[in-house]
């Protein structure tokens, strides 16, 4: 078995780059509005709080930024 702690710590920065280099980065398109090009998606209802609140600890627990908060569009500045 490898080094314990060294495994843990590399997995906590891959998590991290997980958030913050692939899922919250978001675009904004022509039209100005924003979205994440990389998603992860569940067609099980009973699966989604479950795994909204597994993604929520992972990021918690790697120390990832917090997530970008899109903005609705009658939320933008005239």
């Amino acid at each position: 078995m490898a080094n314990c702690v060294q495994d843990r710590e590399e997995l906590k920065a891959l998590v991290k780059d997980f958030f913050e280099k692939f899922l919250d980065v978001w675009e904004e398109s022509d039209s100005g509005t924003e979205f994440n090009p990389i998603t992860i998606g569940c067609v099980r209802c009973m699966k989604i709080e479950p795994l909204n609140k597994l993604m929520d600890r992972m990021r918690e627990l790697s120390e990832a930024k917090p997530a970008h908060k899109l903005r609705s569009r009658g939320e933008y500045d005239d």
